[in-house]
């Protein structure tokens, strides 16, 4: 019995998600509804599309490309894996529709950039709504430029000196296009790839003086818990992480915490349309002790307490009542 089946949510409201990813050089898609499931490595998401039967309901794009996603289900058939989200244990055969205890199907890993958000922005800057704004405001100013070398060249202006500003501004326009698309792209991207560069640097001194905290682990558990939390809220149907933007280790109670700034966008679903809202806050995630590994093929682990053998999906352990939800070894606690 899984803890949260995301696929079974949208299949009760009616919903596709369609998921575009770069792996490598390649473009490849991932539909909610398993009607088309790409073998990803190692890829970065560049848009979600949202369906309500064959419609098209809305679309979003400009992910984090730090992040990466890697989809278990594709696994060698004979290889033994370990779910990064709540430790499953268990032969690849299992989780070809997820994970077989929480339901995820994908690992996450977290790349350090140099140029900060380099991809995403990359995207960003080739993307045709980019250039059609670039265009329009370079016309504007090619124009602008026309128009005020009229007026100091001309005894007279008059409507065929208007013809000559918009023909002039065009032409101008036509050729100077090309530099102007370059420097407005230095100037509207290169301060945020600076700061995305600063933000890197600050994480990668996080975990480098944290060694005790295995990365991947903790990126994946992150996620398994925000996902419960962001799908009991009402009408959410997606969401994705914008960025992380600072982490902090903590020592609370004797026990390991770190925090998390998380910017987080929701998708939901309101009145037959796609909706978008942001968040950013503080999450708090408390290091526990694992409860065992979970054998492939049974759902029975040792509890930590008492040292019984009980069943995984039960809430707590019948013998001693310990609460046993959280298999992971991080979990949020505000």
């Amino acid at each position: 019995m899984r803890v949260f089946d995301k696929s079974k949510y949208l299949i009760d409201k009616g919903i596709n998600i369609r998921d575009t990813f770069k792996d490598g050089n390649e473009i490849k898609y991932r539909n909610s509804d398993n009607s088309r499931v790409d073998s990803i490595n190692h890829g970065i998401k560049l848009k979600s599309e949202y369906y309500k039967g064959n419609k098209l309901i809305g679309s979003i794009g400009n992910f984090d490309s730090r992040i990466t996603y890697s989809f278990i289900k594709n696994e060698i058939e004979d290889k033994e894996i370990t779910c990064k989200n709540c430790s499953y244990h268990g032969h690849s055969k299992e989780f070809f529709d997820g994970c077989p205890y929480c339901g995820t199907n994908y690992n996450i890993d977290y790349d350090e950039k140099n140029l900060g958000n380099k991809n995403t922005y990359d995207y960003k800057y080739k993307s045709r709504k980019y250039i059609i704004i670039t265009l329009i405001v370079d016309l504007i100013i090619c124009m602008i430029l026309s128009l005020i070398y009229i007026l100091i060249t001309g005894r007279t202006f008059n409507s065929y000196d208007i013809g000559k500003v918009i023909v002039g501004g065009i032409l101008s326009c036509l050729i100077l296009f090309y530099p102007l698309y370059i420097l407005d792209g230095y100037i509207v991207l290169a301060p945020i790839k600076r700061l995305k560069k600063l933000q890197n640097e600050k994480q990668r001194l996080f975990w480098d003086s944290n060694p005790d905290v295995d990365k991947v682990t903790f990126m994946n558990n992150f996620n398994y818990e925000i996902t419960k939390l962001i799908y009991s809220m009402e009408n959410v149907i997606d969401y994705n992480i914008e960025d992380y933007n600072d982490f902090e280790a903590l020592n609370v109670d004797s026990v390991k915490t770190i925090k998390v700034n998380a910017t987080i966008r929701l998708i939901k679903y309101i009145d037959e349309r796609v909706e978008t809202e942001t968040i950013n806050q503080d999450y708090l995630f408390k290091r526990v002790k694992k409860t065992g590994e979970l054998s492939g093929g049974a759902n029975v682990i040792m509890c930590p307490n008492c040292s019984s053998s009980i069943d995984v999906t039960m809430k707590n352990c019948k013998y001693c009542g310990m609460d046993i939800n959280y298999l992971q070894e991080w979990y949020l606690i505000n």
